[in-house]
């Protein structure tokens, strides 16, 4: 038994007061808050604790977790003679969403250990395991070729906790992924056929050549054909776990046939040729020109994740100018951001949501328009805002999926009316106007901290239910020009 804001009896059947270091009545904004609080105390006091179980929602969205100290599990008896640390320890923590605090709280189970604490954290091969930004750093200080103890001094001087060794270092060296580049030319052989040229790097960003082939031409059975015998030459080696490519749409499509498990990259110079080609229309001025492309490099060559977040706002800030570009990014970037979840919710159509958000040409094919209703509950979720979208087959009102109204100080309602078949323009809607039936995303997919966005706005809600169009009288619109 426990109560949060009390003692807490524990499974040990001993008291633990609330001068406990884990008694907290701090309200963590995420799970990944609440963990990296809970780590650093239990680090602080030399002791370690892990994830035991973490229960999901039917949407998948974790709610409650689980912690636990890394001596817990009870020791087995057997013939062999064996050491062991478990010592079937009960500390206990458990982190829950709490829906009235739209937050997570951490409750007290069993705060006391049955062992004394580690004398030396080097000890843990949990405590020497690096962190993600850790294992960045690392791949970006191997690139260029910094010798592993310089890189484990790297590390200790961004992080006076880290306890990792020099044997950590040539540990992570070993899991570092092999990586494979794939090139097509045939203008520079005498056959005059395309050329596929497969080439492995190493960990250390040494390239090597793996195979060759001509081809007919670039189709996807020819494609199949290279990687299938490829595939069957490593039968007993490891296959590759990522691949850089151009954007060859055909040769995307075998490389995920053939290796599904290995993740595919865009060849980095193909995606700055690819800006210069189509960025440069928008942006007139030479001098802006230049700035951007020499943040672009910054951008590019950032050596940890932290510089690469700063130098992204920045180049964001300077893109800021272009509305309909700075709009188009901050929606990519939102869809990314979180694009497992997203995944979940717009299931087939997050292909072709991505594809629209990243083109830049002018003018926009009709296959790249606005991609109605996801992009609705994109805008919602990013900027905060009720957004209303009016059409000839029905109207849609979106609000944010996961923040409630009391997340927001204001509570802005923008509408957007698709007129023609071919044009979405910005209205104004005046006064406490009739509010369009609410998307099937929010009704099915929103947190329950956002039931508020509908009480708040139930009445405009159910007037629209009330209007028949027979009794509509034609309203008159003053469509601004917002362009």
């Amino acid at each position: 038994m426990s109560n949060f804001y009390g003692s807490n009896l524990n499974e040990c059947n001993e008291i633990s007061m609330v001068t406990s270091p884990f008694f907290t009545d701090r309200v963590f904004e995420s799970r990944e808050e609440l963990m990296q609080w809970v780590q650093n105390t239990t680090f602080s006091l030399c002791y370690i604790i892990v994830t035991r179980r973490s229960k999901a929602k039917e949407n998948g969205v974790v709610s409650c977790v689980t912690l636990i100290c890394d001596c817990e599990y009870k020791f087995k008896e057997s013939s062999k003679k064996s050491g062991t640390k478990k010592t079937n320890c009960k500390f206990r923590l458990v982190g829950s969403y709490v829906k009235q605090y739209d937050g997570w709280t951490l409750r007290v189970i069993c705060d006391q250990h049955n062992h004394p604490p580690a004398q030396h954290m080097k000890g843990h091969a949990y405590a020497r395991r690096l962190k993600e930004n850790e294992k960045k750093l690392l791949v970006d200080l191997t690139s260029k070729n910094i010798t592993p103890r310089d890189i484990l001094s790297t590390l200790k001087e961004q992080d006076e906790n880290n306890v990792s060794t020099l044997k950590t270092i040539y540990n992570a060296w070993k899991k570092l992924r092999s990586s494979q580049n794939v090139d097509v030319t045939y203008k520079t052989n005498k056959y005059d056929l395309p050329f596929v040229q497969i080439v492995g790097m190493t960990s250390t960003n040494k390239t090597f050549s793996i195979a060759f082939a001509f081809i007919i031409n670039e189709n996807e059975e020819n494609y199949n054909w290279t990687f299938t015998c490829l595939k069957l030459t490593l039968d007993e080696c490891m296959y590759p776990r990522l691949i850089v490519t151009d954007r060859e749409l055909a040769l995307m499509n075998v490389c995920q046939q053939v290796f599904p498990d290995a993740t595919r990259l865009l060849c980095r110079w193909h995606i700055t040729k690819n800006i210069k080609k189509h960025c440069r229309q928008s942006i007139k001025s030479q001098n802006e020109w230049d700035s951007f492309r020499a943040m672009w490099t910054v951008l590019v060559e950032s050596p940890t994740w932290i510089l690469y977040t700063e130098n992204y706002r920045k180049l964001q800030s300077m893109l800021s100018e272009y509305p309909v570009v700075y709009v188009q990014h901050q929606l990519l970037d939102e869809l990314l951001s979180s694009y497992d979840v997203y995944a979940r919710v717009f299931t087939d159509g997050i292909d072709e949501l991505r594809n629209s958000l990243c083109f830049s040409q002018s003018p926009v094919p009709a296959k790249h328009w606005m991609v109605m209703p996801m992009i609705g509950a994109l805008i919602a979720n990013k900027f905060g805002v009720i957004f209303n979208y009016l059409t000839k087959r029905g109207d849609l009102t979106f609000f944010p999926l996961w923040r409630g109204p009391k997340h927001f100080q204001y509570h802005h309602a923008i509408t957007i009316a698709h007129v023609y078949d071919n044009h979405n323009v910005m209205v104004q809607l005046e006064g406490d106007y009739p509010m369009p039936t609410i998307s099937a995303y929010w009704i099915r997919h929103r947190a329950p901290s956002t039931a508020g966005w509908q009480t708040m706005d139930m009445s405009r809600l159910e007037f629209y239910k009330q209007l028949k169009p027979c009794n509509l009288k034609t309203p008159v619109i003053t469509i601004e020009d917002y362009c």
